[in-house]
């Protein structure tokens, strides 16, 4: 009886005073092996305001994390002045619907495609089995902006979605792969409640079975 006891209230310490450990997973992936594209598939869209985007789904609930994308510009020069923008939404109906995170970023080289990684500061939490959007949007004070998004030949089809804004995407042709994305995540741990009232349950335990030892 008594190792059943002390068992009881090892436990309650430990789980009250050890930190929980986080597991990262991977949400989504269209990437090739090692992070690569097929840069020879692109698509982008003109215009002095462009926005790319793709949904995703992600496989498990979890807490952003990170979220990589393979993005570059157009064959033409970036005027000064333009400004670039990477960004996670809801889903709605199919489309975008309100961002949930953003970031800014230098221009992308010219006439390719690199690799950018965004770590997540707010870290919403994204459920599995529902749809965001992964956004790529410039604003130029000229016309002659074009951005692309580079696509690897192993993703499966679906294209990129383009349009004037990010709540204005229609698809681009969904022969083609979907565009290069690295979505992962925290998945989340059970909440300090959680934690406290299990802890409590074992101090409990403990003492119902010291008062039924004496």
């Amino acid at each position: 009886m008594n190792s059943v006891i002390c068992t009881c209230l090892a436990a309650a310490i430990l789980w009250i005073g050890c930190p929980q450990l986080n597991a990262s997973a991977i949400l989504w992936d269209t990437f090739g092996p090692g992070l690569t594209v097929n840069n020879s598939s692109w698509t982008g869209c003109g215009g002095s305001t462009c926005a790319d985007g793709t949904p995703f789904v992600p496989a498990v609930t979890a807490q952003l994390e990170t979220v990589a994308a393979n993005l570059g510009f157009g064959e033409i020069d970036p005027p000064p002045g333009d400004q670039y923008n990477f960004s996670i939404w809801t889903g709605v109906a199919g489309s975008p619907g309100a961002p949930l995170e953003s970031w800014s970023l230098d221009a992308p080289p010219v006439d390719n495609t690199v690799n950018f990684t965004f770590t997540s500061v707010v870290q919403p939490t994204l459920l599995a089995g529902v749809q965001y959007w992964a956004v790529y949007t410039t604003t130029s004070p000229s016309s002659n902006t074009q951005i692309t998004w580079g696509l690897d030949s192993s993703a499966p089809p679906g294209g990129v979605w383009f349009g004037s804004s990010p709540t204005e995407l229609g698809p681009g042709g969904t022969d083609a792969h979907l565009p290069a994305l690295l979505v992962t995540g925290v998945e989340p741990v059970p909440e300090p409640g959680t934690l406290g009232s299990a802890s409590a349950g074992l101090v409990v335990l403990a003492g119902y079975l010291l008062r039924r030892r004496r």
